[in-house]
């Protein structure tokens, strides 16, 4: 359901209609809900005010937002829709969408941003696990990353390297390359005696090559490439497409070879055949530019699709394999957004949406009479974990020494519906747990990791700001759900405008609260897919900061993450000979290190926020540092350098979705790439 008011937040163009009152629309589809209740809920509600007997303590049901479940198009284990008019229906909680307005979305879909390739080869077979028929539950979600195709064969094909394998095979299922590796071994070979190649048997192997398997060859030149990893890596150190025509000839030479028998069993011919590979591979990357054999090999390279390269774009593309392409989101690059039904005009997520209910108790679930919501189930591997036990709160609060509960803990459904009671009952004054009038709950997995924070969890009341900032604004108190409310927390509301010194934070510990909201959940390890709630956050910060003015306009801001005090520390990659040699080949640049250890500056959200507001290039590697660039002016490049395999596509999703041109960096990349990825990037 959603609201029918036509009213709408506004904050810095991001709208939503009725979020500017969604406290009231709410409270009203509630009592709706309550007054007119469906078939299935007029018993359960009439039981409400009765003792519940440990016999028939399966009635109480356990729910889940029904727009993932819905969104996603599966069914999530022990969990059933909230908003259906069916007998799945929940009796006891509300629930209300809030759509972007119409200019809002028109414009979130005209958005411009850029296309290259997101991922590394390495990353799509380290932390992609799509599978369209495999069942999503609340504790595994089974894919890594939201643009591009949605298998793992579709991810390595779009990949840095597996980009350029492709085109590569796909212009040259010809005979081109047989023909340059001809030309090499008559005009350098023939000469030496020792050398006794088989052309005949050569071409045969060329032709089985070319018209064997697609995928086979692709993935034998992909591997032996050297560029599983992502741009500036060992392939792109030299012109790739010779690289790849190496590889290539040299698996018809081993094709050659096993043809005519094994180096072991072929004697003097197939150890020929071995120098001639590893004397080709030599020759042909020394060769000069102007050599014939160079330019065979150079008639062989692909042009990148839907690009139309420039004098200079084109030596970008020939060294390094760079390619960019300008885009809008009504072009999305999703897949699997595409794929899902509720995807706003086919491309974008569902609308944001807040969950409602009254005289509820707070733990691992939102519990209320016969019902319980579990707010920590995302569509997100393992999210879940072990924490459902919507009981664990209540046999804590029989436990305690002289509750009045005591007597129930051996009947710990019973238990659970007492203390509703009870706490319900305001002339009764028993209530085991501290009482609170309004609570906005955001319990999440994993809220004290800094990333899943940022990027998760915080960002979920943003849609509804304009109503939280306004002066008739109820009290309210906010529950994280994380063991300790640490020292950050409290930053990012502060960030948004909520002074936290008016606004309790409420860490695990279990409360009552009169009225509870539970926001949509923060859809883990995919910014894409909290799209709303993240630009929310963007556009509203945008505004109270405003603009961030270069101290030198004639000059262009690269802002490098340094994680010289962090876990997984790249100050060794990062260090000052990289500064130098950055900054020598980057003249017309402010080079400004972002360090991890300057202590002002990472207890300084608002300056954080304003470093990366005003850079035009951030670079750094894999980390939740990367967090930041939500906040990075739209247009500006970001070079993320991939540290492992497992690495998530999560800040190629985030640069997508803000505009930004996006290059994932090879771990070992020289200095040198990092100034052909900015000068390539800057030229568009």
């Amino acid at each position: 359901s959603s609201s029918s008011s036509s009213s709408s937040s506004s904050l810095g163009g991001v709208t939503f209609k009725g979020a500017n009152n969604f406290l009231p629309l709410l409270r009203q589809a509630h009592k709706r809900k309550i007054a007119n209740p469906l078939p299935h809920c007029r018993h359960s509600n009439n039981n409400t005010s009765k003792k519940l007997s440990e016999s028939n303590h399966d009635k109480i049901r356990i729910f889940n937002r029904a727009i993932e479940v819905d969104w996603i198009g599966r069914n999530i284990s022990s969990a059933e829709p909230t908003w259906s008019a069916h007998d799945t229906s929940s009796c006891q909680f509300a629930a209300l969408a809030f759509p972007p307005t119409d200019d809002t979305l028109s414009r979130a879909i005209q958005q411009k941003t850029f296309v290259s390739s997101f991922y590394t080869a390495s990353q799509c077979k380290g932390a992609f696990q799509w599978d369209p028929d495999m069942l999503i539950t609340c504790s595994k979600i089974n894919y890594g990353g939201t643009l591009g195709g949605i298998t793992k064969k579709e991810c390595v094909r779009e990949s840095v390297g597996g980009y350029l394998v492709n085109l590569w095979i796909a212009k040259n299922s010809n005979d081109a390359p047989l023909q340059c590796l001809k030309q090499f071994i008559l005009r350098n070979l023939t000469t030496s005696q020792h050398f006794d190649v088989q052309l005949h048997a050569l071409e045969t192997a060329a032709t089985n090559l070319a018209h064997g398997s697609n995928d086979a060859l692709f993935h034998r030149m992909l591997t032996q490439h050297g560029v599983a990893g992502g741009f500036g890596g060992a392939g792109f150190e030299r012109n790739w497409n010779k690289v790849l025509f190496t590889v290539w000839s040299m698996t018809a030479l081993q094709d050659l070879m096993l043809v005519n028998g094994t180096a072991a069993s072929g004697g003097k011919n197939e150890t020929n055949k071995i120098e001639t590979a590893i004397s080709l591979r030599d020759q042909i990357m020394e060769s000069d530019i102007k050599s014939p054999l160079t330019k065979c090999i150079d008639e062989l390279i692909p042009l990148p699709t839907n690009v139309t390269l420039s004098v200079e774009k084109h030596r970008w593309w020939r060294e390094r394999g760079l390619h960019l392409a300008v885009s809008t989101m009504a072009d999305s690059v999703s897949s699997l957004l595409k794929s899902l039904p509720g995807s706003l005009a086919g491309v974008l997520p569902p609308s944001p949406t807040a969950l409602y209910s009254v005289n509820a108790v707070l733990s691992q679930h939102v519990n209320v009479p016969l019902e319980a919501y579990y707010p920590g189930c995302t569509q997100y591997w393992q999210a879940a974990g072990s924490e459902k036990n919507t009981l664990k709160g209540f046999i804590d609060a029989g436990k305690h020494e002289r509750s009045p509960f005591a007597n129930l803990t051996r009947t710990p459904h019973v238990l659970r519906q007492e203390i509703l009671r009870s706490c319900s009952d305001e002339t009764s004054h028993i209530c085991p747990f501290q009482t609170y009038d309004l609570v906005i709950e955001l319990q999440q997995v994993y809220c004290n990791a800094h990333f899943h924070w940022f990027i998760e969890i915080w960002p979920r009341i943003a849609p509804f700001l304009e109503s939280l900032l306004a002066a008739d604004m109820p009290k309210f108190a906010i529950r994280i759900g994380c063991n300790e409310v640490k020292e950050f927390h409290p930053r990012f509301f502060d960030l948004l405008g909520l002074n936290s010194s008016n606004i309790e934070l409420i860490g695990s510990e279990t409360v009552f609260a009169k009225e509870v909201i539970v926001p949509t959940e923060g859809f883990g390890h995919s910014p894409l897919s909290n799209y709303w709630n993240l630009m929310s956050v963007r556009s509203h910060i945008e505004t109270r900061l405003g603009p961030t003015i270069h101290l030198d306009t004639n000059k262009t801001t690269v802002l490098v993450i340094v994680r010289d005090a962090s876990r997984r520390g790249d100050g060794h990659v990062y260090n000052q000979q990289f500064m130098k040699e950055l900054s020598a080949g980057l003249p017309n640049h402010d080079v400004i290190p972002f360090r991890s250890s300057d202590t002002a500056l990472m207890t300084c959200l608002d300056c954080q926020v304003r470093a990366f507001m005003a850079a035009d290039v951030i670079i750094g590697s894999h980390g939740a540092g990367l967090s930041n660039i939500l906040f990075a002016r739209s247009g500006g490049t970001v070079l993320e350098r991939i540290v492992s395999t497992g690495d998530s596509g999560i800040y190629a999703e985030l640069s997508y979705m803000v505009g930004l041109k996006y290059f994932p960096i090879d771990g070992m990349a020289s200095v040198e790439a990092y100034l052909d990825i900015i000068q390539f990037a800057e030229s568009f």
